[in-house]
C-alpha cells in the first residue's frame, strides 16, 4: 500500500512541474517559454500558430514559429465589425462580389 502512495505522490509532482513549467508571459514576469518555443497571447508555450500567432508574447518566430497546421492554411486576421478579431485560413474567408448597381452605363 505504502508503494502505491509513494507513486501517486510522485506521479502529481511530476504532473505539476510539467504544468507549470509551460507557463510564460506578462503575468510571470515576462518569462520565456524553454527551447525557443513561442509564448501564446494566454501564457502558453508551444510552436503552432495558435501560440506564434496573432497575440504572441514573445519569441513568436522561434522553434518553426507559425507552421501551419496543413500545407496550404494560412493566417488572416478578420475583424468582425464589433472589434473583435479572429484568425481564419483563407478558405473560410467568403469572397465578397462588387457590381455597379447605379442603373446606368
Amino acid at each position: 500500500m505504502m508503494k502505491y502512495q509513494t507513486l501517486v505522490v510522485f506521479f502529481f509532482a511530476l504532473l505539476f512541474v510539467s504544468i507549470s513549467a509551460q507557463q510564460c508571459g506578462r503575468s510571470l514576469g515576462n518569462r520565456v517559454c524553454p527551447n525557443g518555443l513561442c509564448c501564446s497571447q494566454y501564457g502558453y508555450c508551444g510552436r503552432t500558430t495558435a501560440y506564434c500567432g496573432y497575440g504572441c508574447q514573445s519569441q513568436c518566430g522561434g522553434a518553426k514559429a507559425g507552421k501551419p497546421d496543413s500545407a496550404t492554411q494560412k493566417e488572416n486576421i478578420v475583424d468582425n465589425n464589433d472589434g473583435a478579431k479572429s484568425s481564419q485560413p483563407d478558405n473560410a474567408i467568403p469572397k465578397k462580389e462588387t457590381t455597379n448597381n447605379n442603373g446606368g452605363a
